[in-house]
């Protein structure tokens, strides 16, 4: 269950702000498998690495989106912009099929957050 939380944003003085996420949950670790009772001890699963790794996922789709024609002239390269949102929206069914194959129980599903790209 997720329990109050948010982030501080301090002002620095060379002109960047210093952020840090504070995400209080609680949850019964007898509902999770033990492969994956380490990854949630450690706090990497729900911590601040996982958020910032996600974050930064996130602004790199965007980055692809909104890209312009001028794809370099690599033959690996998705020319099109449709071709991109393609890509980008089967790496997101792919994410989801993952969270939903390592859910915990059907009780107790992942939730999705919103600010997925679809």
């Amino acid at each position: 269950r997720r329990l109050p939380s948010g982030c501080l944003i301090q002002d620095m003085p060379n002109g960047y702000s210093k952020v840090t996420w504070v995400e209080h949950a609680e949850y019964d670790d007898r509902g999770v498998h033990r492969l994956y009772r380490s990854l949630l001890n450690s706090g990497m699963a729900f911590g601040a690495q996982r958020w910032l790794a996600t974050l930064q996922r996130q602004c790199e789709c965007l980055a692809i989106l909104i890209a312009t024609a001028n794809v370099p002239r690599d033959p690996t390269a998705i020319p099109t912009p449709n071709g991109r949102r393609s890509m980008l929206r089967l790496a997101q069914r792919m994410t989801d099929n993952f969270c939903a194959g390592v859910s915990a129980s059907t009780v107790h599903t992942w939730n999705k957050l919103s600010g997925n790209i679809d």
